[in-house]
């Protein structure tokens, strides 16, 4: 039962993974100086996070016990569907492009990220790359950053938890 437990938290934090990542390819592309042709990224972006969604609520049917760790889990999925539906609209204005500084700071805070949720680490804040015209992106990657770090934490196990151990 344990494993099961383990193995569908372990599928959310990769796929979570693989959604921030693809977000940070959606911004670089978004705010390149090059800017290529962007229409495939919003269906990338919108199946990865149906699918993320999919394993999240089999997750919430599998793992009842931990209701904190799972509400963690819960806000990092919603703070990447909201950052992608504000992406998506961002997509749909003009918009100024990023330093190549920029970019790559943006690239450093998404696989930062990526790598906390991933593997369960630890993970302390980073400077978010101010994104000229979008100050509700910042916000959003501010509440995902934090949700992240939050979700990182060392999870509390319940008595029931401790007993199956």
């Amino acid at each position: 039962m344990k494993r099961n437990r383990t193995a569908k938290n372990t599928e959310f934090r990769k796929l979570a993974a693989k959604t921030l990542r693809s977000q940070q390819r959606f911004m670089s592309l978004l705010f390149s100086p090059y800017s290529p042709d962007i229409e495939a990224e919003p269906i990338e972006l919108k199946k990865m996070h149906t699918n993320l969604k999919l394993v999240f609520d089999t997750a919430r049917g599998e793992l009842p016990q931990r209701t904190e760790n799972l509400s963690h889990l819960q806000q990092v999925f919603l703070a990447a569907e909201q950052l992608g539906f504000l992406l998506e609209n961002a997509a749909q204005k003009d918009r100024l492009a990023l330093s190549p500084a920029q970019l790559g700071q943006l690239y450093l805070f998404f696989e930062m990220m990526a790598n906390a949720i991933e593997g369960n680490w630890p993970f302390a804040e980073h400077v978010i790359p101010e994104i000229p015209g979008f100050p509700e992106v910042e916000q959003e990657l501010a509440a995902l950053q934090e949700t992240i770090r939050m979700s990182t934490r060392e999870p509390k196990l319940t008595e029931q938890d401790e007993a199956m151990e």
